[in-house]
């Protein structure tokens, strides 16, 4: 189906404003203030790519881990280990495509091993992104390490779907 819509050259403006609230395809700076606090950072680094994505808070660590069996050095992370974990579980939308990808979870574990502050690093869609997160956040973790003390520190989890 074809639909074709006459220009008034006077009126355009009000024409384009009408039909972008209509067919809207893009994102705006409101959009961010209403998503979920994970989707927030995606969502701004496509608004603005220039920014630093994902902003990793002042006092987190982050960096090369030590290996194990590794002496570590001093001021040298050892990064935590998943203790806990759980298999996510598909969307039917996803389930009905036979989608079977990755989604990419930022976040911070804490000093107790707790996962928090996640954000999305790389979405795949049709509902999979909320799933890992829910998923993600049921994860435990042995703590970070830094000159023998728990520390928070920032890593990625990638989630895995098959179909």
């Amino acid at each position: 189906m074809v639909i074709t819509i006459e220009r008034d050259a006077q009126h355009s403006d009000l024409l384009d404003a009408a039909l972008n609230r209509v067919f809207h395809t893009g994102f705006d700076d409101s959009l961010t203030e209403v998503a979920p606090q994970y989707w927030r950072p995606w969502i701004g680094h496509q608004l603005h790519p220039d920014r630093p994505f994902p902003a990793i808070p002042v006092g987190v660590e982050t960096g090369p881990g030590v290996r194990a069996n590794q002496r570590p050095k001093p001021d040298t992370i050892m990064y935590p280990r998943l203790v806990h974990t759980e298999e996510p579980i598909t969307t039917e939308a996803a389930r009905i495509r036979g989608i079977a990808s990755t989604s990419t979870i930022g976040l911070i574990v804490d000093e107790k091993g707790i996962p928090w502050d996640m954000v999305i690093v790389r979405p795949l869609g049709m509902g999979l992104d909320e799933m890992a997160v829910l998923t993600v956040m049921r994860f435990r973790f042995t703590p970070a390490v830094k000159n023998g003390r728990p520390v928070p520190v920032w890593i990625n989890v990638q989630e895995n779907f098959r179909d």
